[in-house]
């Protein structure tokens, strides 16, 4: 699985958050996104073994203290 976050007002994805760590379905994580940036709002993408992808857009990670893909 391979997870990306950005700010939304950001056009393009930044590297992936979990480099070689893997990811299985059922499994957690804990990601703290703790950039500097002052912005509230992330878009969050996954891509999936199968390649398929989820993504979700204008997450507010100021209010979230979890988030469920």
């Amino acid at each position: 699985m391979y997870f990306y976050a950005s700010p939304s007002d950001i056009d393009s994805w930044e590297d992936d958050i979990l480099g070689d760590s893997v990811l299985y379905s059922g499994d957690s994580i804990r990601i703290n996104i703790a950039d500097d940036r002052q912005n509230c709002l992330y878009d969050f993408r996954a891509v999936f073994e199968d390649g398929s992808e989820s993504t979700r857009y204008e997450v507010n990670i100021c209010d979230l203290s979890r988030y469920i893909f």
